[in-house]
């Protein structure tokens, strides 16, 4: 389990340049509904393959928050901390 967190967290950290470069929340949001769908985290190349780690609380989109910390690298938010075991 812990090392799936840190290569996610490695992960995501390698991704925060293409995130914040590429598209922000709202152009990826689609359907402006304030969620971030998997179809629409396909439209941009990193997204999709994050897509369940960054949905943390498992319910198949994506939140403001959920991107915010994806995008500054959360590692001690809910889901991504080092201490799960």
């Amino acid at each position: 389990m812990r090392n799936n967190i840190l290569l996610l967290i490695l992960g995501i950290t390698l991704l925060q340049p293409a995130f914040a470069a590429t598209r922000d929340f709202a152009s990826i949001d689609s359907d402006s509904n304030g969620y971030i769908s998997a179809s629409e985290a396909n439209s941009m190349p990193g997204l999709s393959g994050l897509f369940l780690a960054i949905d943390t609380d498992r319910d198949g989109k994506i939140s403001p928050a959920e991107y915010d910390i994806a995008i500054r690298g959360g590692a001690t938010s809910k889901g991504w901390s080092d201490t799960d075991g």
